[in-house]
């Protein structure tokens, strides 16, 4: 029986040998010289590799390219020292939907969503079983481009895009310098992230990894960007869900791990585990100096939110564990919020009420922040976030709060662009701000601050079942809504 096996399994092997063919890029007219344009050669490879499947192999070398085309069955290898680098020039960059069969529209069905994807560099829509890897480099050449240099100018490409792909796999290559987004992963499903690197800090809007897919995994992944660092998103009303997120360092002059802003759709059993958060220590192209553009802000280079989960298109967020995260360098550690953009899928669809956002569990969490811009948790009236567990959290605070902040009227904003700093650059609270929501627990929830603050730990408004370290609202007074009410750090 085991001799029986052993010969099956050396059969399926070397089948597999046999049916994975390498074809090299050199044998079809590509020169590894960094200067000549080599996207007709390189496509010319693919294609003919997506006639038996395999390798698309790029050897040691510059490879100078503008967007080529992934098919089904066809993984681009990039060999340890090997350079994927995208042209500088716009024009070599068309309208990727020019690439479809005739007759086989685009099936985005949001068009500032299609807008934002009419241009890539690596390239795959509507295909199977194709992905990168090797740990060779793609470079988007951001810092050398001569198009527009905007945020979401046109003809920016996004360095990697896949649209409506199966069975995706990406691993060990880095890539580096985009002109817009790094990574996009738009209407895929059964996506592997694994081992990839990002160092994206070229351009202004540069998104280190983009996932509005289902059913994938991301793990051991270090990523470095200007933008948000791991964003999942939503432009349709299905929602996007099954994803994992674990073991990953992340960098970032904007948002750690965010949840938006585009949530039509929303976001259904998610994980994220194992993740470290802080703020960039590359090369700071932009220089945001958030310290020199809000008031109280101790670090010029921070991350805004560290973790950021926001509904503000109709769509339903669920099902949401985060565990064992560890983040530093954040103006805010959690933000959590319900808002009423009131976008649709097509601008003729009518006009949906604000989402949900519910049933989130948030564990062993680490903070050292450096803002008066503390952690929120805010619906609207009448659409409360509900059912959020926080425990085991420990935020050492920069404090520096006044009487005045501790009193101050915090505004609704509900179509306002979500972001921690949208309520003011205070909040009346030195802990949590929580306000429109139902069924939360704090459990071994700790505030450490490193400068007097004359705010309370808790603000509460138009709350009901909240429960702070076992005591729930007839301990501290939260009875009638919308009475306002306030948690001090005394009652343990």
């Amino acid at each position: 029986m085991r001799i029986g096996f052993l010969l099956l399994l050396s059969t399926l092997l070397n089948v597999s040998y046999v049916m994975s063919q390498t074809y090299n890029v050199l044998d079809y007219g590509a020169v590894a010289d960094g200067k000549t344009n080599c996207t007709k050669a390189i496509q010319k490879t693919i294609d003919k590799c997506a006639e038996t499947g395999g390798l698309v192999y790029l050897p040691k070398g510059i490879f100078l390219s503008g967007t080529i085309f992934l098919r089904s069955n066809v993984t681009l290898h990039l060999s340890p020292m090997a350079v994927l680098k995208g042209s500088s020039s716009p024009q070599d960059y068309p309208n990727i939907f020019d690439d479809l069969s005739p007759g086989a529209p685009t099936k985005i069905r949001n068009p500032d969503t299609q807008k934002r994807c009419q241009v890539g560099f690596v390239v795959a829509q509507n295909v199977h079983h194709v992905g990168i890897e090797g740990t060779g480099t793609i470079d988007g050449s951001g810092t050398e481009w001569t198009g527009s240099r905007v945020n979401d100018g046109p003809g920016r490409p996004n360095s990697i895009l896949f649209i409506y792909c199966n069975d995706v796999l990406i691993k060990d290559f880095t890539l580096k310098n985009s002109v817009n987004w790094a990574h996009y992963y738009l209407k895929c499903n059964r996506v592997n992230i694994n081992r990839i690197k990002i160092n994206s800090l070229g351009l202004i809007n540069n998104d280190g990894l983009d996932i509005e897919s289902s059913n994938v995994s991301v793990s051991d992944c270090i990523i470095e960007s200007d933008d948000d660092g791991i964003c999942l998103k939503n432009s349709d009303y299905e929602p996007i869900e099954n994803i994992s997120i674990t073991n990953c360092v992340v960098k970032t002059n904007c948002n750690g791990i965010k949840f938006g802003t585009s949530s039509l759709g929303g976001f259904k059993n998610v994980s994220i585990s194992n993740c470290v958060i802080s703020k960039v220590t590359g090369t700071n192209h932009w220089n945001w100096d958030w310290a020199g553009k809000m008031p109280d802000i101790e670090l010029p280079v921070s991350v805004l939110a560290g973790l950021a989960l926001e509904v503000v298109d109709g769509g339903v967020m669920e099902h949401i564990t985060i565990n064992n995260i560890s983040m530093r360098d954040v103006q805010t550690a959690i933000f959590i919020h319900i808002g009423n953009r009131a976008r649709r899928e097509k601008p003729t669809d009518s006009v949906r009420p604000p989402g949900q956002l519910k049933h989130v569990l948030i564990s062993n969490v680490t903070a050292i922040s450096h803002s008066k811009i503390t952690n929120s948790i805010s619906g609207q009236p009448g659409y409360p976030v509900e059912n959020v567990l926080l425990s085991n959290i420990q935020i050492n605070g920069m404090g520096k709060g006044t009487i005045e902040e501790a009193n101050r009227a915090v505004p609704e904003k509900p179509t306002s662009y979500p972001e921690q700093r949208m309520f003011g650059y205070s909040l009346p609270a030195h802990g949590f701000y929580v306000r429109h929501a139902r069924n939360i627990t704090f459990t071994n929830v700790d505030f450490d601050l490193r400068n007097p603050d004359q705010r309370p730990a808790y603000v509460l408004e138009d709350v009901k079942d909240i429960f702070i370290n076992g005591k729930n609202n007839d301990h501290f007074g939260v009875k009638d809504e919308p009475k306002k009410a306030v948690y001090t750090a005394e009652i343990k």
